[in-house]
Order: C-alpha cells, then structure tokens, then sequence
C-alpha cells in the first residue's frame, strides 16, 4: 500500500487542478504560432547578377531570403547575398521589406 506524508496532499491537489490550465497555454501557444508562417531559402549561383551586370565580380553568390508573415496580412522580408562591387566597400548586400498585402475579392 503506498502511503503519503500528510504535507504532499495539497501539492498533489494543486498539481491536479493547474494540469488543464497548462494544457489550455500550450493549446493557445499551438494556436498563435499555427498564425504565422516562416518561408526561407538559400541559393549557391556562380556569379550574382542584377540587369545584365555582375555584383559578385564574376565570383560565386550565396543568396539568402527569408519571409515571415501573420495570417492579418502583416510580412516581413529580408534578402542577403554577397556582392563585391570593387570600390573597397562592405561586401553584403541586405535588402529589408515590411508589408501588408490582402486580397480585395473579386474585381
């Protein structure tokens, strides 16, 4: 027969009744994060062009993109390739976009 201390009673009490309240935060977090959604991708090129010039100088690109979005139409973007464009500047390009798109219905 298992037995326990007098004192452990309460504490077991407690744990029983705040067990559905931790479930219904992990369900509310399950819901909120299932509102956003992350989209990335990273490319390897041999050369980094933009209309028909290289900004890599003939060298290879590593081209990261990545987009974050909430399902009230709100997004984030972010772009990233090295670029070396021979003037001794820094060689990382970073094109950021904040957004709000949604779509109107039928025209």
């Amino acid at each position: 027969m298992l037995r326990l201390a007098s004192g452990c009673l309460p504490l077991i009490l407690a744990a029983l009744l705040a067990s559905p309240c931790v479930h219904a935060q992990e369900a509310a977090a399950v819901e909120e994060a299932a509102r956003w959604s992350i989209h990335g991708k990273v490319t390897a090129a041999s050369d980094n062009h933009f209309r028909g010039l290289t900004l890599s100088n003939r060298s290879p690109a590593l081209i990261a993109e990545a987009t974050v979005a909430h399902e009230t139409g709100f997004y984030g973007w972010a772009w990233a390739s090295n670029v070396d464009l021979g003037d001794g500047a820094d060689d990382v390009e970073l094109d950021l976009a904040l957004g709000w798109s949604k779509e109107l219905g039928e025209i």
